[in-house]
This record gives C-alpha cells, sequence and structure tokens, in this order.
C-alpha cells in the first residue's frame, strides 16, 4: 500500500521515519490504496504547494512548476543582483575613455555568462507551468551565451549589431515575452501541482 506525506503530497518509503519532501513526521501520511483501512477510512489527497525555501529552491531548482508572477518577481531580483555586480566593476575598472581594461571586460563577461544560470533555471520551472519541456530554455541559454561573446561591453564602444546578433536578440526577446506572458496550465500537469492552487 503506498503512502503520502500529509504535508507535501511525496510518496514515502514504507520504513521512512520522516517525509524527505518536508520533514513531517510518517505516522502523519495519508494511505492512498484503493482498499479501504481501518486507520483512515475515506482519507483525503492533499495537494498543497509547498513553497521554495533559500536561494537554492527560489533561484537554481529546475523541478517543478513557477507561475507567471513569482517569475516575474525572481528574474526582476536576479535582474537587479546581476546590475550591482556589473556595476562594480564598472565603476572600479572603467578608464577615463570609458573603456574597460581586458580583465574588466573578462569580468563582465564572467558575470553576465553565471548569471545565465538562474535566469535558465527560473525559465525551466516557467516552461513547466505552461506543460513545455525545457527545450525553449535550452535555446534561450545558447542565444544568451552566443550574445556574450559577440558584445563588447565597454560604455563607449560603437552599437553596430550584426545580423545575427540582431536575430538573436529579436528570437530570444520573443521567447522571454511567451515564457513571461503565456497562461499556466490549470490544475496539476506532467510536471507537478498548480503553483497557484
Amino acid at each position: 500500500m503506498a503512502k503520502f506525506c500529509s504535508q507535501c503530497g511525496k510518496p514515502l518509503s514504507p520504513d521512512a521515519k520522516f517525509c524527505d519532501g518536508c520533514g513531517a513526521k510518517v505516522d502523519s501520511t495519508v494511505n492512498l490504496s484503493k482498499e479501504p483501512t481501518h486507520e483512515m477510512p475515506n482519507a483525503p489527497v492533499i495537494n498543497r504547494r509547498v513553497p521554495d525555501i533559500g536561494i537554492v529552491e527560489n533561484f537554481f531548482k529546475r523541478d517543478g512548476r513557477l507561475n507567471r508572477w513569482r517569475y516575474f518577481k525572481r528574474s526582476v531580483v536576479l535582474g537587479f543582483v546581476d546590475l550591482i555586480f556589473l556595476m562594480v566593476i564598472f565603476f572600479t575598472d572603467v578608464n577615463a575613455l570609458g573603456e574597460l581594461s581586458t580583465f574588466g571586460n573578462a569580468m563582465v563577461k564572467a558575470v553576465v555568462l553565471i548569471f545565465q544560470l538562474p535566469f535558465y533555471c527560473l525559465m525551466v520551472r516557467r516552461l513547466h507551468d505552461i506543460d513545455h519541456s525545457e527545450k525553449l530554455a535550452q535555446l534561450s541559454l545558447a542565444m544568451s551565451i552566443a550574445t556574450v561573446f559577440f558584445t563588447d561591453y565597454n560604455i563607449n564602444a560603437p552599437a553596430n549589431q550584426s545580423l545575427i546578433e540582431s536575430i538573436i536578440v529579436l528570437v530570444n526577446g520573443a521567447i522571454g515575452l511567451y515564457v513571461l506572458f503565456r497562461h499556466g496550465t490549470k490544475g496539476a500537469n506532467q510536471y507537478g501541482e498548480d503553483p497557484l492552487a
């Protein structure tokens, strides 16, 4: 007979003393077998959204779903932190002509690349909410990484973009808008429970 946690709904092993998902005691489990039991007749299935706790779960988790509002808020937070790092590099390394040293340019590219990982994880979870695999997020990540290598981050650098760079920016922007504004699947889907439930 399968046992599930009454707090988060995660399946439990028969000998578990605590739930791996939320830490609840096993004695607070729900039996979901079709056979009636004397212990818990007509036991309800409790499917609640377990909130993300901590930086890793909020920004580096790829499983589960993320609704539009949480995706937007977390993306804004990431963008703000990314901007702070970049501003520190620019203020400490740029010369009077608005040029970065070779080291400064490498640092900017490194920061931009590092921040692609949490943005990617957020997009994967958002795609899961609209019942899509992470293929669009992989495409967006590949284009973002390519853009980093094409871009000159000096303040006075000419703003001339090649045709390929322009296409990458447009496609990536379209993917970003689609992911941000597309309604999530109502109810559970193959990636988990509805985050709005």
